[in-house]
């Protein structure tokens, strides 16, 4: 080991302040930077604040953050027990993890006697951007248990390392942390040929029970890794462009691995360092395998300001021994490390003064604003859609995207659980993946902004809060449906909302659509609004299948909803009016064949329903009659003139009261009798002129129904009576009725009054 100063207690005084320094550089950075927590951290936060809230351990919701990462959420939950801010306290613990991590970094390097890269790693690791990037995970602290584990397997403390790999699963427990376990597990074997047969035998039954946990769904199961190598490219990239010094990394990192393999000379032959090709063999391996976790992530970018510290140990060694002798001290060596660390600290300060740019700290004041404002203004049980953060501020189940990135194919998710979840609520800032987001259709009809909270200065300005507009479409379970689409899709329900509109207002319809196969070619569908009676129409709306996504995202076995908004016209008569769908040519010339519940014959449209325009207007010149016919119908009472002539039309209005839904079909028939009981004149029709059926009827409703008997010119003057029942079809059996008093009546019909004929 070189000597830098002479006198031990002014080194040993230098090297207290500078271990001093960088354990307490994180935490400087992270208090400046201000609370600015990544989006994974929020979700943590959620779950502690709902531990902390509700006081229970045993919360479903809560279990699988708190068995995935117990020591953290157990810290935090602690934190917020005393009263401290959850966030501030995720802030600080997330920074002293990255100050303890350069402190034991720095100590394992000095016991292998490297305390220069030991020094270098120390401070890179400290002023790291990736520190702003993982404030409030508990990433950092599982990189202070394997640094440590690694320090107890070189001293060959066998006991602490048993300790430090408990603290990295209980820190954070996934396949990735276990495969660090069994790494360093493998390790001490190789060292002392034995394994500690209890503490395997703990992680298997940690293991097996946590993979039965994942099962019953308790906790989240293993993901299993995939290679990406993309991952890795994008993340340098996205190094390079906080700093272009970063390029001063990629000679150290080979000089380091060149210091980690250098070669040494037995008998005259040149042996690699097995270690050094074990290190960077594990480093390929986790990199290549264990993409894109933040655990992995920060452990190889350890790995690699190892790498930096050996090469820069290895250039000012190189330039010692290629100099004269008085070059051999101390203040030289400390001075040429410092000129090599320029660059290296000039990129990290460099990326983190560019993330600083774009203000991630007011952006989130924004969002705490809004979330505020959502929290007073929203029902406690409702959703909303938005970044993680923006969930934890409003305190409403979160449905979770962070809007930052434009690349089409990561709207898919989202799209979908936008068209799943229908959450009441969306919180946007500017940006151009939520631009791209909020053109899709499906957001532009459903959802209108109703808040704004902006900030000059900060470009993500302004923070929107979209209102979902009321839909009943969008409320319960779908109502099951078996149609066959051209193109090997189903349709396999539907619902819509309200069933009672008035003229003007709108209709909000869901259509569930499943793939079988394949889909090539989108679907023209129209979902239209008609009188059952001339087929006049009210609303429709045609629309291309699928519109929320790309026809190649569809993929087989996969539901997909599709939303359409009917908007009825001002002059919509009142009645129950045909609500259906169809499939149509490109062109829109012709129907396509639909086949429905495994019929071979092909039908043009599907009916999904009735849409009710009802009636309001008051009984205020009809005879009372009141007579119930069967045990669901009411007649209310009847208006027609009590005098007419041969040859005139009489035209008789009965008021219906609905007492349950009646369920059938049932046809109103009107007779005009002579005195000897003959018949005169009838009427046989549906409510309404069959505009108004009474399988549409609900409880309470009441609806005019006219009836027209054209009188015969040579009918004789004289008293005639007008009588009315009801008869279900095609059956044409007729209801019984009851007078007003309970008595049924003869012939199941029931007299309305006289009529003269003069």
């Amino acid at each position: 080991m070189i000597v830098i100063f002479k006198h031990s207690k002014t080194r040993i005084l230098l090297e207290t302040l500078f271990l001093i320094m960088v354990f307490l550089l994180p935490l400087g950075i992270a208090l400046l930077w201000g609370p600015y927590l990544e989006a994974q951290a929020y979700v943590s936060l959620g779950y502690a604040r709902s531990l902390v809230d509700a006081h229970s351990w045993l919360n479903p919701v809560d279990s699988q953050a708190l068995l995935r990462a117990p020591l953290f959420m157990l810290a935090l939950v602690v934190s917020g027990i005393l009263g401290h801010s959850l966030p501030q306290a995720a802030l600080i613990l997330g920074a002293l993890g990255w100050g303890c991590a350069a402190l034991v970094a720095f100590i394992l390097l000095d016991w292998h006697k490297h305390p220069l890269a030991g020094g270098v790693m120390a401070i890179l690791l400290a002023a790291s951007p990736f520190l702003v990037s993982t404030l409030g995970l508990e990433t950092s602290w599982v990189s202070v248990w394997l640094l440590l584990a690694i320090l107890a397997a070189s001293s060959k403390n066998w006991p602490l390392q048993t300790i430090s790999l408990f603290l990295i699963l209980g820190t954070h427990f996934d396949v990735n942390t276990l495969t660090l376990a069994v790494l360093l597990l493998a390790f001490r074997w190789w060292k002392t040929r034995k394994l500690p047969l209890t503490l395997v035998l703990v992680v298997c039954i940690v293991t097996l029970s946590w993979w039965g946990l994942g099962l019953k769904g308790v906790v989240a199961g293993f993901t299993m890794p995939h290679p990406d190598l993309g991952f890795w490219t994008s993340l340098w990239m996205d190094l390079f462009k906080g700093s272009e010094f970063y390029i001063f990394f990629l000679p150290f990192i080979v000089l380091g691995c060149w210091e980690l393999l250098a070669p040494t000379y037995k008998d005259g032959t040149a042996q690699i360092n097995p270690l050094g090709g074990i290190f960077l063999l594990l480093c390929l391996l986790l990199g290549v395998v264990f993409n894109s976790d933040p655990v992995i992530t920060i452990v190889l970018y350890a790995a690699v300001l190892f790498l930096v510290g050996l090469g820069i140990t290895y250039s000012v060694r190189w330039r010692l021994k290629s100099g004269a002798a008085r070059l051999e001290s101390g203040q030289l060596l400390l001075a040429l490390t410092i000129i090599f660390m320029l660059p290296l600290v000039a990129a990290h300060s460099l990326s983190l003064i560019q993330r600083y740019r774009f203000r991630p700290v007011e952006q989130h004041k924004l969002e705490q604003r809004a979330g505020a404002w959502l929290q007073t203004h929203a029902d406690t049980d409702a959703a909303v859609f938005g970044s993680a953060q923006s969930g934890y501020f409003s305190h409403l189940m979160p449905v979770t995207w962070q809007g930052n990135s434009s690349d089409p194919l990561s709207l898919t998710g989202p799209a979908k659980a936008l068209n799943t979840v229908f959450p009441e609520y969306c919180i946007s800032f500017n940006s151009l993946a939520w631009d791209n987001f909020s053109y899709i259709a499906s957001f532009q009809e459903f959802y209108k902004p109703i808040k704004q909270f902006s900030a000059p200065s900060i470009s993500t300005s302004p923070v929107t809060i979209w209102e979902r507009q009321f839909s009943t479409a969008s409320q319960g379970k779908f109502i099951p449906l078996d149609v066959w689409l051209p193109g090997s899709i189903r349709l396999i329900g539907y619902k819509f909302g309200p069933d009672r509109v008035e003229p003007g207002k709108a209709v909000y319809v869901t259509l569930f659509f499943k793939a079988y196969k394949p889909v090539t070619s989108a679907l023209r569908t129209v979902v239209r609004i008609i009188t059952p009676t001339d087929g006049t129409g009210w609303a429709q709306r045609d629309m291309v299948t699928p519109r929320s996504m790309p026809v190649t995202w569809w993929e087989p076995g996969e539901t997909i909803t599709e939303h359409y908004v009917l908007t009825t016209t001002t002059e919509i008569p009142v009645g129950a009016h045909n609500l259906d769908m169809s499939v149509v040519s490109a062109d829109a010339k012709s129907f396509l064949p639909l086949y429905q519940d495994g019929s071979s014959e092909p039908v043009d449209r599907v009916a999904l329903g009735y849409v009710v325009v009802p009636w309001h207007g008051e009984i205020e010149n009809a005879t009372s009659v009141m007579a119930q016919f069967g045990d669901r119908i009411k007649l209310l009472g009847v208006e027609t003139p009590e005098y007419t002539a041969p040859g005139e039309s009489l035209d008789v209005t009965l008021h219906w009261q609905a007492l349950a839904p009646p369920g059938d079909n049932y046809v109103v028939f009107v007779h005009l009798l002579d005195s000897s009981g003959q018949l005169v004149a009838n009427h046989d029709a549906p409510p309404m002129a069959g505009r108004y059926p009474t399988t549409a009827w609900l409880p309470g409703e009441m609806l005019p129904d006219v009836h027209t008997l054209q009188l015969a010119p040579q009918l004789p003057p004289g008293d005639y009576d007008l009588y009315v029942g009801m008869y279900q079809w095609p059956s044409v059996e007729r209801l019984p009725v009851y007078d007003q008093t309970g008595v049924e009546q003869e012939n199941r019909v029931i007299l309305l009054q006289t009529i003269t004929v003069q």
